[in-house]
């Protein structure tokens, strides 16, 4: 059990670490870019970037509402998978604790105790359910905030 919260614990980090530099630059281009020249936007199986929601993303891991600007899927090997999605939506206060809530109602297990929480400038959770992770990244943007999902498989 505890390789897998270090594995769940090293996915968040390094979620966390790709992630930050784009929601502090308030959009979604870098990580877009870096996708696009990783994959090379061809969609299909070999890498799919998209202005909505993959097909295939989890559809048990519930999405804050508000406009999607970057949805990304990447196999990562051994028929396993990652995917990205960015929603930007509207409003003066943290949707952190309500995101959470919806997460944690859909069934999903906090991965770490001691890992993210809710700030006045942003939130970072991470949950695992079955064979997925999920590391959630909210940044304020203005007078909207971003909102990151990934969502990888886990190899138990």
């Amino acid at each position: 059990m505890n390789v897998r919260i270090s594995r769940i614990a090293t996915l968040v980090v390094g979620a966390t670490l790709l992630l930050s530099a784009p929601l502090a630059l308030s959009g979604c281009s870098l990580v877009q870019g870096v996708v696009q020249q990783q994959t090379g936007g061809t969609g299909g199986t070999d890498g799919t970037v998209l202005g909505s929601v993959p097909a295939d993303f989890p559809s048990d891991l519930p999405l804050v509402d508000g406009k999607v600007t970057f949805g990304a899927e990447i196999p990562t090997g051994s028929g396993q998978k990652a995917w990205t999605v960015i929603v930007q939506t509207p409003g003066s206060e943290n949707p952190g604790t309500a995101i959470q809530a919806q997460i944690e109602a859909a069934g999903w297990t906090t991965a770490a105790e001691g890992i993210g929480g809710v700030t006045d400038q942003g939130a970072v959770f991470s949950y695992t359910k079955g064979n997925l992770g999920a590391a959630i990244l909210v940044g304020k943007d203005g007078d909207t905030w971003t909102v990151s999902y990934t969502v990888t498989t886990i190899t138990p």
